[in-house]
């Protein structure tokens, strides 16, 4: 065997695993990315007695900031609680809850309410009171989505819906002011079921993604008015739904993931744990790409510019990436992020960033911490965590191509501590220098090598402890 055939390996991403809070009792959190690709985390967490109070930890580019927002809810009672980042980096929280203090109840409508702001400076906006939620024949379903448009103002979906799924009451509210919507309805006749999810595509159009009475389907305003499609023909149970969660890639290409329980044909038993994904391409052609019975429950799906689809799973007991050409049909490839600190990880976010780093956010069940994962290893950390038992060893350069010193950074897992050597190898595989060879400790490291003495050209850099190696190509200028 050659020198050479040592790299015929590579892996395609490294996790760098940071704890960025802890907390009293977790109840939510959500990831955005701000317009400079910076993460935004919230964090809904119980540290004053009996409410949920919201935070935000916001990565400055050299450090994270933690801020207290101006917003207390109730432990109870609370139906809808969603976050939106505007283009400006400002945030909107909306709030949905029963008002029980509405004259002529009950049966009472819904109160659904924005705050908008940045910092220490919010905004309460007028509440929307939406009375066709208070009749007693809207009983089964009141379904609120919001969604961002391309101008970066909210607009918000309000779905009622029939016991017996006769009919339903779909209405469209877009902000145009301060104590204004503008409302449009899109839909008053036999139903199609309950909106779960809503998405702005590049040009503008709306796409709303629910689940009707054995059917996933498709409305959507793209050709000037409202079309309903089935393009999924999987006879689905009602009984369980969990969400439907999507995505637009940069080529305005729809890609759709849904939990649902679905029958078997053979039995008439339930599948609990089927998870579908749907793709549409750019001509508005439609496939079911793949129905993974064995995958586990997710947080949506991200599209890089290098056209791979990610996905953030949590199995028990550990953290996944799961990944694949998008629209590609076959299996997912998947590797280790995170292993566990609970049976499971609670609301898993997954965003890809300009530079096609990802970013992920997450907390274990029943545990305080919050946690987020990157790719990009020049995003500092309030504590850096050693890689998991089982996640491998980390190696990156950034930048790279390099002009000057390598800046490295690596990471040792608790099982691989002991002897470790780092080592700079030619195309031809012959060794140009052993950087170091000696005893480290599980966690992240920084290195720094001065590369004036070598001459420009494609170098591998290689980690090797006494049972893994991991080795990262390099290009020096």
């Amino acid at each position: 065997m050659t020198g050479i055939l040592i790299f015929a390996s590579l892996t395609q991403w490294t996790w760098y695993v940071h704890k960025i809070y802890t907390g009293t009792k977790l109840y939510d959190t959500w990831l955005s990315l701000d317009s400079e690709d910076h993460p935004v985390v919230l964090v809904s967490d119980e540290w004053i007695t009996g409410s949920q109070s919201w935070l935000s930890l916001w990565w400055n580019g050299s450090d994270w900031s933690l801020d207290t927002l101006p917003i207390c809810t109730k432990t109870t009672g609370m139906s809808l609680a969603a976050w939106l980042m505007g283009p400006d980096d400002s945030l909107w929280f909306v709030s949905g809850e029963v008002d029980s203090t509405f004259p002529g109840g009950p049966p009472y409508p819904w109160r659904i309410a924005f705050l908008h702001g940045a910092g220490d400076t919010w905004d309460s906006l007028p509440a929307i009171v939406d009375t066709a939620s208070a009749g007693t024949d809207w009983f089964l379903d009141v379904s609120i989505v919001p969604f961002m448009d391309t101008s970066g103002l909210p607009g918000l979906l309000i779905h009622n819906q029939y016991p017996d799924y006769s009919d339903s009451l779909l209405r469209l509210y877009r902000f145009v002011s301060p104590g204004q919507w503008e409302m449009e309805l899109v839909e008053n006749r036999s139903s199609h079921g309950t909106i779960r999810a809503a998405r702005i595509d590049s040009k503008g159009f709306l796409h709303l993604f629910g689940i009707n009475p054995g059917r996933f389907y498709h409305l959507s305003n793209e050709t000037g008015s409202w079309v309903c499609e089935t393009p999924d023909t999987a006879r689905l149970s009602t009984l369980w739904t969990f969400a439907v969660q999507n995505t637009i890639d940069q080529h305005n290409q729809l890609h759709i993931l849904y939990d649902a329980m679905a029958w078997t044909d053979s039995t008439g038993e339930f599948d609990r744990y089927q998870i579908r994904y749907l793709f549409r391409d750019s001509l508005s052609q439609w496939q079911v790409v793949d129905t993974n019975t064995h995958s586990y429950w997710n947080t949506g799906p991200a599209v890089d510019y290098n056209d791979i689809i990610h996905l953030p799973v949590s199995p028990s007991g550990a953290v996944y990436h799961w990944y694949k050409p998008a629209g590609q049909p076959g299996p997912w490839d998947y590797e280790k992020v995170d292993t566990a600190q609970a049976q499971f990880a609670f609301r898993l976010f997954l965003s890809c960033d300009h530079q096609n780093y990802l970013h992920m956010a997450y907390y274990w069940m029943n545990h305080p911490d919050v946690f987020y994962a990157t790719t990009n290893p020049d995003i500092g950390v309030w504590e850096s965590l050693a890689p998991g038992p089982g996640t491998g060893l980390c190696l990156s350069v950034s930048p790279n191509p390099v002009k000057g010193s390598l800046k490295l950074k690596y990471g040792i897992p608790i099982e691989d501590e002991g002897l470790v050597s780092f080592k700079l190898y030619d195309v031809s595989g012959r060794c140009v220098r052993t950087v170091f060879s000696e005893n480290k400790a599980a966690g992240y490291y920084d290195l720094s090598i001065p590369a004036n003495s070598f001459s420009s050209g494609t170098y591998f850099l290689r980690l090797e402890t006494q049972t893994k190696a991991k080795t990262e190509k390099v290009i020096l200028r």
